[in-house]
């Protein structure tokens, strides 16, 4: 796995992000239990594929279709006290499922954890030619912190 993240995930979480260091957070969650699905070439999670043969179009690409249908707010899976707390469990939550991802899929993933200091989001969706859904430079996102894996 490879791991990027911007300035601010440096300055707000942490300068080298240990993966080891998430199982302090630990949690139960049922999204990874059920896993992963696909419908008309786009990865979902089970409890989130839309109906197959659904116009998931809306203008999007399949990278957008996997990450608007996949983003997570931690704070709807995980009782959490703070948004740092929310974030804890959401760094546990970004590893595992990227290990699911590249145990079940391989490789050409990203997982993506974005923080604002009020909410953490998990999402991810399959690298394909000419789609893209972050920008190159993490360093653009100038309002939350970003931690990008690649399975």
């Amino acid at each position: 796995m490879n791991f990027q993240v911007n300035d601010l995930f440096k300055e707000w979480v942490s300068h080298d992000f240990n993966p080891q260091e998430t199982d302090n957070y630990r949690f139960n969650s049922e999204l990874l239990n059920e896993g992963i699905t696909i419908i008309d070439g786009c990865y979902f999670f089970r409890s989130f594929a839309p109906i197959k043969g659904a116009d998931t179009s809306d203008n999007y690409d399949r990278t957008g279709i996997e990450c608007t249908f996949n983003k997570i707010s931690m704070d709807n899976i995980v009782s959490a006290e703070s948004a740092q707390e929310q974030l804890n469990y959401g760094l546990y939550f970004v590893y595992e499922l990227a290990k699911i991802i590249g145990a079940q899929f391989g490789h050409d993933f990203n997982v993506i954890l974005s923080y604002d200091k009020e909410y953490c989001f998990v999402r991810f969706h399959k690298i394909r030619e000419g789609e893209k859904w972050l920008d190159e430079d993490l360093n653009n996102y100038e309002m939350e912190a970003i931690l990008k894996i690649l399975t």
